[in-house]
Order: C-alpha cells, then structure tokens, then sequence
C-alpha cells in the first residue's frame, strides 16, 4: 500500500469515527431530550399536588362523608327507614311508605320514600333532606295535588353506603 493510499485510508476512518460519533450523540440528544420533557411532566405534577394540597386521606375523608358507614345492609335500611319516619313526621308529612327499589353499584341501593302532606313541609323536608343526609342522592320526585289543597310526593334516591366491620 503506497503512503495516498494509507492517508486515504486513515482520512476515511477518522470520516467513519467522526460520522459514527456524530450519530451517536444525535441518538442521546433524542433521548436526553425525552428525558427532559418527562421529568418537567413530572415537576409539574408534583407541583400541582403541592399547591392543591389535598392528599389521599382528604380524599377518601369527602368519599366517606358521601357514604353512610353500616354494619349489615339490613340494619343501614332499618335506621334510614326509622330517620326518614322521624324526619316526615317533624315535618307533618302522612302516609310514609318506604320501600327498597334496585340495587345499583356495589355499594349503592335505588330507594323510594312516599309521603302525604303540603307542598311547604315538603319543600322544608327536602331542605333537611339535602343538608343533614350527603349520602342520599336524589334522582326523581313524583308530585300529585289532590283536591283538598295538600299532595302525595315521592321521591326515589339513591343510597350511598360502605359496609364496615366493627
């Protein structure tokens, strides 16, 4: 091999080495740039959950205040059964019916509540209804005026509850 041809060689592998270099930063650039992008998606996460400041035991403290804690379902049906009674009474609504509809979720029950009175101890009802019973969801009311001025309502909620072992 003459002395060009070697230099020749040699300036071709110094081409290779550098092109080769050249590639593999390209490729890191690639990957430090992705780097990069998921740990700003990351700091950013961290710093809405650190300006929001609600942590997991908030959480599950407002998804336990939307659900009535029961030892049985049957004993949970009993004392909301015995409440709404109290709570129609109190409000001179008659003629409480209460009845178990279909079962929804998993820890969700379809219940229905009849009552006979005026439409002001009604409204007054669903006041308390609204504030004192989170766990209760509304999802229908039924009205009906009879002659006498007052009116048969029913309503059907849903019932919100985790069973719990004591």
């Amino acid at each position: 091999m003459t002395r060009y041809q070697l230099l020749w060689l040699t300036l071709g592998v110094i081409w290779a080495a550098a092109l080769a270099v050249f590639w593999n930063n390209w490729q890191s650039s690639g990957d430090f740039r992705k780097y990069v992008a998921e740990t700003e998606t990351i700091d950013s996460y961290r710093k809405f959950l650190a300006e929001s400041g609600r942590t997991a035991a908030d959480v599950q403290r407002d998804v336990a205040t939307f659900s009535q804690e029961i030892e049985s379902i049957d004993f949970g049906l009993l004392f909301l059964e015995e409440k709404l009674f109290w709570l129609a009474k109190k409000h001179d609504l008659g003629d409480f019916q209460f009845s178990k509809g279909a079962a929804g979720a998993e820890q969700m029950l379809q219940l229905s509540l009849s009552v006979h009175g005026s439409l002001k101890d009604f409204s007054r009802m669903l006041r308390v209804l609204e504030q004192e019973y989170p766990y209760l969801s509304l999802t229908a009311v039924e009205t009906a005026k009879n002659s006498t001025g007052s009116g048969s309502f029913k309503l059907t909620f849903n019932y919100y509850f985790r069973v719990v072992s004591v």
